[in-house]
């Protein structure tokens, strides 16, 4: 089950959100309860799919198709809460290969997202073709810095940091939004995700919203989809 609190930067801000995550990139800590560690630098290329009738969408299920570091990853979400910048979501996710994206069309097969007879395959999916009754619906590119929180004292980790610039590939204009996210780890409650942002807030001048929507969801709506 993922965990996350997600904000992003206020378009009404009077300084640059660029400036905001270089801040947050270059913290120490937060108050002195959380200790930020090295911060580390990474490209990502998201591709979204559907089926042709958004039945996915319709479920609050996404899948995507990441490549990072090189390496594809296959991820299938399905919402299950959110409560302002809170998302909690069951996921699926793992290196991409023909085993992996086997388990990851069985878990829609199994929800009635996909047809029995569904076969998609690895190389399309890479490619943003169509495949097994998928088609490709959003590329997003994410210039991301990930940073480990530990809660002090004792250095315990308890969530990552991430700050991200995101540019909508496939919408008129491409715009780019500027968002602060925080994944807990495994035993990480509800309750240090609000103070993690509350912090973060502060920390960002107030220039921080909470975020209601997925990166998915916002790029959907950006295409009129939903």
């Amino acid at each position: 089950m993922e965990l996350e609190i997600k904000l992003t930067a206020m378009p009404e801000a009077p300084v640059d959100p660029v400036e905001i995550l270089v801040q947050l990139a270059g913290l120490p800590d937060l108050e002195g309860r959380y200790l930020l560690g090295a911060a580390t630098p990474v490209t990502i290329r998201d591709l979204y799919y559907d089926t042709p009738d958004r039945r996915l969408r319709q479920a609050r299920v996404g899948m995507r198709v990441r490549i990072q570091d090189g390496q594809p990853w296959i991820t299938v979400k399905r919402s299950v809460r959110r409560d302002g910048g809170l998302a909690q979501r069951e996921e699926f996710e793992q290196r991409l290969d023909r085993e992996s994206l086997g388990r990851a069309v069985a878990l829609l097969q199994e929800d009635g997202l996909l047809p029995p007879e569904a076969r998609p395959m690895v190389d399309a999916l890479l490619a943003g073709e169509p495949t097994g009754g998928l088609e490709p619906v959003l590329l997003t590119e994410t210039r991301r810095v990930s940073r480990p929180v530990l809660r002090l004292p004792g250095r315990l980790p308890v969530a990552t940091l991430s700050l991200d610039r995101v540019v909508y590939r496939n919408v008129r204009g491409e715009p780019v939004f500027h968002d602060v996210e925080v994944e807990a780890l495994a035993d990480t409650g509800e309750e240090v995700l609000r103070e993690l942002e509350s912090l973060l807030v502060q920390a960002a001048g107030g220039y921080l919203k909470p975020a209601g929507e997925s990166k998915l969801a916002r790029g959907l709506r950006l295409l009129g989809e939903i």
